[in-house]
């Protein structure tokens, strides 16, 4: 009786140890995107150039097409991620940034947006505009996606 007791605890624990440690789509990372209007001639960026453009250190993507970035709202689980991933800011630092160069005229802050959609549609309409989103972009004919970052 015993050991069927230890056969029994035995299995279950390796069944537990074999169904954690197998991948599972519901544990899949998610992904941060950056994003740009499909007919905007940039296929990729790198880290350091998405940054640039957020922090407003230049104005243009390499191919001379002004660059409007454009910010979800504070607070947004995708902007959180953004800032840490891509910036390498958190909230206060941000603001404390733009404050600075809004006071000396050398630049406005993107403007910001309350939805993850809302970034989808303005890089759809715009050319020049440049977003970031988490989430699952579907194949859409009218962005192209700039940089994947994948999140623990």
């Amino acid at each position: 009786m015993k050991s069927k007791i230890v056969k029994i605890f035995i299995g279950t624990l390796i069944a537990q140890i074999l169904f954690t440690s197998v991948p599972s789509h519901s544990y899949a990372r998610d992904t941060l995107y950056i994003i740009t209007n499909a007919k905007n001639p940039t296929q990729s960026l790198s880290k350091q150039d998405v940054q640039n453009i957020f922090l407003g250190k230049i104005r243009s993507f390499p191919n001379g097409i002004p660059a409007k970035p454009v910010n979800l709202s504070k607070g947004s689980a995708s902007r959180k991620a953004f800032m840490k991933k891509i910036l390498k800011k958190d909230e206060r630092s941000w603001r404390s940034h733009w404050a600075r160069l809004l006071f000396t005229g050398k630049g406005k802050p993107p403007k910001e947006y309350q939805e993850p959609q809302d970034i989808v549609d303005l890089v759809e309409k715009k050319q020049q505009a440049i977003g970031y989103l988490i989430g699952n972009i579907e194949e859409n004919a009218n962005i192209t996606v700039l940089l994947k970052i994948h999140l623990p």
